[in-house]
């Protein structure tokens, strides 16, 4: 049964890449969310420092 053993080689690569795919997903979701919320808090000390600006 080669076959079955190539079948099962390949559902193994196919489960690591899927696993590999999430967590570089997750990976990027974190540093959106850190990018985002980095630029918010410049956004307020800007804000703070010159009064005129309007935060929305």
């Amino acid at each position: 049964m080669v076959a079955g053993w190539f079948m099962d080689v390949f559902n193994i690569v196919d489960l690591t890449s899927s696993l590999n795919k999430t967590w570089m997903d997750r990976k990027l979701e974190q540093l959106e969310i850190t990018t985002n919320v980095r630029m918010l808090g410049m956004r307020i000390q800007e804000g703070y420092r010159g009064r005129d600006h309007v935060i929305h």
